[in-house]
């Protein structure tokens, strides 16, 4: 923000705006469930930024417009997802994108961030902005301001409000007299729920000033960026090329032995089942989580050695790098006998949510192998954290295309459809046959799922009643019935602030299913056990819903 913008009146008017923003917040969020108000605060919130821009005759750098595109696209996957996992890291890459435009916002220099310069800018933005903020606020204002002898004193005790709450409702518990003079005070006051009125007035300063830095650094501060290690290294090469290359060395060697001496037990599938007397299960979590765990540690441990090892000639860069892809390959071999673990085990028994996490996990994680590699070859380590914040990203924006509750409802109903028959005969030692009958899905774990689910559910009992297929419309009505039993029939949110896209689409799709004769006219009955737990009969079967709040009458 320019001198210009900083003297009387816009230093008054700065500090106003931010807090009339975290009000705004307050009375989209407190004490609401989080819905169409997050993408709404994050455009209000933007466009305050671009309009204080403008005013003060500040461009935004092209480059930095670009992050428009992620932080609206992952702002709005939050309304139209439900899915915890997608919900909750989409709006954590928003806010990340949010902090990133403001802390490149006149110089655009993000896409060379490297993984200390994400650390440095996003930790350090808000304080620097504040901080300058307050000394150009301190040298335009009056020492005999009244509002700048005031404002001190008025700010502190807002932000004291949220201690002053938790240290007197712990005194109350400690001393019940003390617990009876501190209510009969606040009764004296009259003020009604005054303790929540000062918690929100802190919790809506604080926000203020966060806003306030970020606003101030992204319009002041933001232009001349330097960058960590940029003129000098933050930390000079230490390790020397025979200590770094011994390391690498033996860790290719301890990966090639693994992968070499168990061969047949990475990849030996169906064969070693039998031969090593494991069911599917733990043939297919044996050693899946220590695998992923050890490449992404691996990845890890290659990126800070690359940090600190030296490589003072062409011939020692070339041999590190060598000792480098060596290693990923390996690694890619382990990832590769993981991933044909976690197919053996959605093959067996279907998808839940963790195996499709872990599914597109992989992909990614993988993904980010290659361009580690690729990019160590052009030695241009510093694209490292780039490449990171890229992997995270495509996982993310993954979850939400492919919408993880619907995905499983139909690749679990149309394997319950076909029977997901599975043979397997052996004359090895210990052999035998091992079947997956059609009736080996978790029908109720449907039922648990997210109401992204509920359309996909809808879709289902309408391919059956189109197709005749009774089994499959007993199977979708399973989890319909257990979710709608969960969710009350999918009432309209009490806040218009806590709409979302996926919710009004499993109202729609259940009062869409008034039309499906065939689901109507199923007989079922819903009971719960001594246990707690709900039980569905229908079609002379019953399915476990889980445990459920409670029953409607």
């Amino acid at each position: 923000m320019s001198e210009k913008m900083m003297s009387n009146p816009w230093l008054a008017r700065l500090f106003p705006l931010a807090v009339a923003l975290g009000w705004l917040a307050d009375y989209l969020f407190w004490d609401k469930s989080v819905g169409i108000s997050f993408p709404i605060f994050i455009a209000l919130t933007l466009g305050l930024g671009f309009w204080l821009a403008r005013q003060d005759e500040v461009a935004a750098h092209p480059r930095s417009l670009w992050l428009l595109v992620p932080i609206a696209f992952f702002a709005l996957v939050s309304i139209l997802r439900a899915e915890q996992m997608t919900v909750i890291l989409s709006r954590l890459l928003a806010l990340f994108f949010m902090a990133l435009l403001a802390a490149s916002f006149r110089g655009g220099r993000w896409p060379e961030y490297g993984l200390g310069d994400l650390i440095d800018k996003l930790v350090t933005f808000v304080p620097k902005g504040l901080g300058r903020y307050r000394a150009t606020r301190d040298e335009t204002e009056s020492e005999q301001s009244g509002w700048r002898r005031a404002a001190p004193v008025l700010r502190g005790l807002l932000l004291a409000a949220p201690v002053l709450i938790v240290l007197g409702s712990l005194l109350s518990s400690a001393d019940p007299f003390f617990g009876d003079w501190l209510e009969d005070l606040l009764s004296f006051l009259n003020i009604e729920n005054l303790a929540e009125y000062l918690l929100r007035a802190g919790l809506i300063l604080i926000l203020a000033n966060l806003l306030l830095g970020a606003y101030f650094y992204a319009l002041q501060a933001s232009r001349d960026e330097s960058l960590v290690g940029e003129n000098k290294a933050i930390l000079d090469p230490f390790l020397g090329f025979g200590e770094s290359a011994t390391i690498l060395a033996s860790i290719n060697l301890l990966f090639a032995s693994f992968v070499a001496f168990q061969f047949q037990y990475l990849f030996g599938g169906e064969r070693n089942i039998n031969f090593a007397g494991y069911t599917y299960a733990e043939y297919a979590r044996r050693g899946f989580g220590e695998m992923v765990f050890v490449a992404f540690l691996v990845l890890l441990l290659f990126i800070v050695l690359s940090q600190v090892a030296k490589r003072e000639s062409a011939g020692q860069r070339k041999a590190y790098s060598g000792l480098g892809i060596a290693l990923f390959a390996l690694v890619a071999v382990i990832l590769a006998s993981a991933f044909q673990r976690l197919l053996l085990y959605e093959s067996a028994y279907g998808f839940s949510q963790i195996r499709v996490y872990s599914h597109v996990f992989m992909i990614w994680l993988g993904l980010l192998l290659a361009a580690i590699v690729v990019l160590e070859i052009r030695g241009n380590q510093r694209a490292f954290g780039l490449a990171m914040l890229g992997a995270v990203v495509g996982f993310v924006a993954t979850l939400g295309v492919i919408n993880v509750d619907g995905f499983i409802v139909h690749a679990n109903l149309e394997r319950a459809r076909l029977g997901a028959d599975m043979s397997i005969n052996s004359s090895a030692p210990g052999g035998g046959r091992y079947e997956v009958d059609r009736d080996h899905v978790d029908l109720g774990y449907l039922g648990t799922l997210s109401s992204d689910a509920v359309p996909a559910l809808a879709v289902e009992c309408e391919r059956a009643e189109a197709e005749e297929d009774q089994a499959l419309m007993t199977y979708a009505a399973v989890g319909l019935l257990c979710h709608a039993e969960r969710s009350q029939s999918y009432p309209a949110p009490a806040h218009w602030q806590s709409w979302t896209l996926s919710s009004a689409r499993a109202r729609a799709a259940w009062q869409r299913l008034e039309d499906n004769q065939a689901f109507n006219s199923m007989d079922y009955d819903m009971r719960r056990n001594s246990q707690g737990q709900v039980l569905l009969s229908i079609a002379e079967s019953e399915f476990d819903c889980g445990h459920i709040g409670q029953l409607r009458p």
